[in-house]
């Protein structure tokens, strides 16, 4: 029997949240949809032995959970935004070993096909 882990990556792509974010008076304002893009790298070796959500990430409440909070913190930066959402998610899924988290703002520069900021962060 293999008993090397099962390492895998759990992904959310593209997750529309309407909230407030931005410096300039309007965006503090006007709420604007923010993209978020989510990549976690686990170990699924657990999950998929016993075929139980509570091995993995349940990656629908995950999207709730990001959502609300995006919502309620209402950030000037979406740098802040990428890396607070990273450390949530490493403090709150000990299993995860590494959380990267893409934040686009496609307002930010409306010439632009896209205005975006990625963090990766590590479990400690």
């Amino acid at each position: 029997m293999n008993t090397a882990p099962i390492l895998a990556t759990v992904a959310l792509d593209r997750l529309p949240i309407p909230c407030i974010v931005g410096i300039l008076p309007r965006e503090r304002l006007d709420e604007q949809e923010i993209l978020l893009d989510v990549r976690l790298e686990l170990d699924v070796t657990e999950a998929v032995e016993r075929e139980e959500i509570d091995a993995t990430v349940d990656y629908a409440a995950l999207a709730d959970d990001l959502t609300e909070f995006v919502i309620s913190e209402k950030f000037l930066l979406i740098e802040t935004m990428a890396a607070r959402c990273a450390r949530r998610i490493l403090e709150g899924h000990p299993r995860v070993r590494k959380a990267s988290i893409t934040v686009n703002k496609p307002q930010a520069v409306p010439r632009a096909a896209g205005t975006w900021v990625r963090v990766e962060l590590e479990q400690a």
